[in-house]
């Protein structure tokens, strides 16, 4: 099921003036060594995992994909979810919506939200780029249905491997350069957090990349995984 996903006109303008910064170049040189190496089928289908244990047995899934790039991830849920994927860059919305059928692509920030709730969004390595996070996650709970849940992936600068991190990052368009407690902080004001975990990632000479979660060294670990579930607001 396709779902005709409108971005408001602010924020479609507003991605038609970035949508040069990730370009082919973004994804294959200049911020990634090479997009395709650095997301492996493994690391698609341990996020798979993530959005499926967020919903356990619903049915009629909705999900939202924030800063979808090529659409990869979607392409790997549930073909009777209805799949929604959002991202500034016009050159990778072209190629998802080439490559991906059934999926619901657009270029820009985020659909309106006057659109039906979703059950589901995620955003990874994507919210780091975001000027203002308060107002991205306050649009964020506005689109989530009752109990929905949001689950993103963000490099964090903190901790013993923190100058690696920042040594590595080659990213100019990372504009929070957070530690895990930021984080944490930011989204506990608005969420009830239902699960974080640390990822250790690096692309090896040879092509060989590395995607390891972790439990035990989520506070030492240079990229986190947190998962936060809407709030329950009470009627009066």
């Amino acid at each position: 099921m396709d779902l005709d996903v409108n971005v408001p006109e602010e924020a479609a303008g507003a991605a038609m003036g970035v949508k040069n910064v990730y370009d082919h170049d973004y994804y294959y040189g200049a911020a990634y060594q090479d997009y395709d190496l650095q997301n492996p089928s493994a690391k698609l289908a341990f996020y798979r995992t993530v959005a499926l244990s967020s919903v356990q047995e619903m049915t009629n899934v909705r999900v939202l994909d924030i800063g979808c790039a090529f659409g990869r991830f979607l392409h790997t849920l549930p073909p009777s979810w209805v799949r929604v994927g959002v991202d500034v860059s016009a050159y990778a919305i072209e190629i998802a919506k080439r490559n991906i059928p059934g999926v619901s692509f657009q270029q820009g920030d985020l659909p309106s939200a006057d659109l039906a709730a979703f059950d589901v969004i995620t955003a990874f390595d994507v919210i780091e780029h975001i000027g203002e996070v308060g107002p991205m996650l306050d649009r964020i709970e506005s689109l989530l249905a009752p109990g929905g849940v949001f689950t993103f992936v963000v490099p964090v600068y903190d901790g013993p491997l923190g100058w690696i991190v920042r040594w590595l990052d080659y990213d100019p368009t990372h504009v929070n350069k957070w530690s895990r407690k930021a984080w944490m902080t930011v989204v506990s004001e608005r969420f009830d957090v239902v699960d974080s975990l640390g990822i250790f990632r690096y692309l090896f000479p040879g092509g060989v990349y590395a995607h390891i979660p972790t439990v035990w060294l989520r506070n030492v670990s240079p990229a986190v995984l947190i998962t936060v579930r809407k709030r329950h607001k009470a009627v009066r």
